[in-house]
């Protein structure tokens, strides 16, 4: 099985306070914080990449914020893993003067319920690598979505 496979040395982090833990790949970088935790790792496109936001957030913004995505017509892309659906949207933003960043949402049914919405933060994006036409974020990570995807799928909660 490929997928047991890749996930047979993955590390699991568990938050008791949040009530989760999370699987990540080996070679992802897990950094603490005084609100909780982010991953960093490196893209196979050659970005730093940090995960963050696994923790329920007080706001229930997070459901409306998918049906925001839906309404503006923005790109909403599927990962699917042997058992869950996660979706995603993103967007690459270039301030003047400044690199070019992007930033992914993504969205799982169980995730939106509990308010917690991962993202992803790319930060020193270069203006070759993606399409300035529409400013989508898929070059940047498409080769790492079956990871993300089952990092994502990963993500339970803990009987307290």
């Amino acid at each position: 099985d490929t997928k047991q496979d890749e996930t047979a040395d993955w590390k699991t982090y568990r938050n008791e306070e949040y009530g989760f833990e999370v699987s990540y790949p080996i070679d992802w970088t897990l950094k603490t914080f005084e609100r909780g935790v982010y991953f960093e790792f490196s893209t196979k496109t050659g970005y730093l990449a940090t995960l963050y936001g696994l923790y329920p957030r007080k706001e229930n913004y997070i459901g409306s914020a998918l049906e925001e995505a839906k309404k503006e017509k923005r790109p909403i892309h599927e990962i699917q893993t042997e058992d869950k659906r996660v979706y995603w949207s993103g967007g690459i933003a270039c301030e003047q003067g400044n690199p070019c960043y992007a930033l992914i949402n993504f969205y799982r049914d169980e995730l939106i319920e509990k308010n917690i919405k991962p993202t992803i933060l790319i930060e020193r994006v270069s203006y070759n690598d993606f399409d300035r036409s529409d400013y989508d974020p898929y070059p940047l990570i498409e080769a790492d979505l079956g990871t993300i995807g089952s990092v994502l799928s990963s993500y339970s909660f803990l009987q307290i």
